[in-house]
């Protein structure tokens, strides 16, 4: 049997891509999992093939005056660690940017290491990379650290297609961020919970409340229009929570609701109408990003409203499952409202059932599968 090592760079509990992929990765192979170690969680899980190692204690809370050295030694302590275990493994499994360099290390001194470099994002093209210094010592490094790894994957073909063509390397495997199929019994938790009428439409936000996810356009375009036959709950966490709190204070038809565990998400998002992901484009992860939300609120067959960012709209418009807005403002977000209100909901589900049965986690795990038994030369 086969050893793999997972590197991720968090605690593991609310990462359903590396969760999901340890699950299908061990039903062949034994995958042990190096993560850090949050207060309250054992250091190691055990669980058929699978183990997770917590060796390394982080406290991401940690904001003193010595944050970035607290951070550095954190990432040197974690990268000697993993560079001594991975010496008598077959594969390191690299999430993200951050870990690709340890697997290229631990190659050095494991000849016979075969190196996956999964890209959760178009990761020199985010958010947080516009520091032009910042990006282009981003792109040297994976530049260069790529030629090393014998697969690389990622989570969208359009990402796919940039690493291709930026770095010269076969066209990089596509996994999408889908969730495992499920059967749905529609609910109505969100119309229990505050009261509404069966005539209200429910329109559903779930998610990050981060920048750049249009959160403040949202709440804008929801706060200019007459809402008195619909409401609008947004559910999540982040930075921009309190300023959705105080913006939607004087509001009765739109509220704010904490996140809940992926093993109930979908009972929740079966329970809205709509499901709302406007990414704003201020940047290229964002234009060509193929978010988990969105097969989440396929999954749980609800149409969707969307910004006008190139995969997300393609998918959309092709699948048939909802509204693409013509631009990403507060009117555009208006006028699609309008828009998805006037289509009968119904119209969608045929397709949303057709999508789901093409666009889930049994579908992402037979490609991720057969990748792994490309480089590790063995019969499926």
């Amino acid at each position: 049997m086969n050893k793999i090592g997972v590197l991720v760079l968090n605690n593991l509990v609310n990462d359903s891509r590396v969760l999901k992929e340890v699950n299908s990765l061990s039903k062949k192979h034994q995958v042990d999992v190096f993560c850090f170690r949050s207060q309250g969680q054992p250091s190691l899980e055990e669980n058929g093939n699978s183990k997770v190692y917590r060796t390394i204690k982080y406290n991401r809370e940690y904001s003193g005056p010595f944050r970035k050295i607290y951070q550095a030694f954190i990432y040197l302590k974690y990268f000697f660690y993993v560079i001594y275990k991975l010496n008598r493994y077959n594969v390191v499994h690299c999430n993200d940017l951050e870990t690709l360099p340890h697997g290229v290390i631990a190659k050095i001194f494991n000849r016979k290491l075969k190196v996956v470099y999964d890209a959760h994002e178009y990761e020199t093209e985010t958010l947080w990379m516009q520091n032009k210094l910042k990006k282009y010592l981003a792109k040297k490094i994976e530049g260069f650290l790529i030629k090393f790894s014998d697969l690389n994957i990622t989570v969208s073909a359009s990402i796919a297609s940039e690493y291709s063509k930026n770095y010269k390397i076969d066209l990089p495997k596509v996994v999408l961020n889908a969730p495992n199929y499920s059967k749905i019994d529609k609910h109505q938790l969100f119309r229990k919970k505050y009261n509404l009428n069966n005539s209200d439409k429910i329109f559903l936000y779930q998610g990050g409340l981060t920048n750049g996810r249009g959160i403040e356009i949202m709440v804008d375009a929801f706060l200019s229009i007459d809402m008195t036959d619909m409401v609008l709950v947004i559910m999540g966490s982040g930075p921009l929570k309190e300023f959705v709190s105080d913006k939607i204070k004087d509001s009765k038809r739109i509220f704010l609701h904490e996140s809940v565990p992926s093993n109930v998400l979908l009972n929740y998002t079966s329970s809205a109408d709509f499901g709302i992901l406007f990414y704003e484009n201020n940047c290229l992860n964002h234009y060509f990003c193929s978010p988990n939300k969105l097969f989440e609120y396929i999954m749980a067959e609800v149409p969707v409203l969307v910004s006008n960012l190139f995969e997300v709209k393609n998918l959309v418009n092709n699948l048939n499952i909802g509204v693409v807005s013509e631009k990403n403002s507060i009117d555009g977000m208006r006028h699609s409202i309008i828009k998805i209100l006037r289509e009968e909901a119904g119209c969608y589900l045929e397709n949303l059932i057709d999508a789901k049965n093409k666009f889930n986690w049994e579908a992402q795990e037979k490609v991720l599968l057969s990748s792994y038994n490309n480089i590790l030369n063995e019969k499926i």
